[in-house]
């Protein structure tokens, strides 16, 4: 499932919801996204994730300025190319994980 999220207020991401994710990080952008908004991220601040996304991957801390879903928001994320392995159509730009979710209640509201 994905939903409409907003990079640093200008900046439209389509982000995908993965209950599922819980690395140390909610928030997870495609290198191409961040590049298009100005996000760096620091290679020295890098980690592997073991068992996501078909396997290991690398994941780099990145200060994102402000990353908005819905009331939620964050200034802290992690830029991994996994998210373009796993959709390398460009169905989305960004994934939200439990990190970023927890204590929050929302629903579905599917557009026909």
């Amino acid at each position: 499932m994905t939903a409409p999220g907003c990079l640093n207020k200008t900046h439209p991401v389509k982000t995908l919801i993965d209950t599922g994710a819980a690395l140390p990080f909610g928030v997870f952008l495609t290198p191409d996204v961040a590049r298009e908004a100005a996000v760096r991220w620091n290679l020295a601040r890098g980690t592997i994730a073991k068992g996501s996304i078909g396997g290991p991957l690398d994941v780099y801390g990145a200060d994102i300025g402000l990353f908005v879903l819905g009331p939620l928001e964050t200034a802290t994320a992690a830029v991994t190319r996994g998210l373009k392995a796993a959709a390398p159509d460009g169905r989305f730009d960004a994934a939200v994980g439990y990190a970023f979710l927890h204590g929050t209640a929302f629903a579905i509201d599917y557009q026909r």
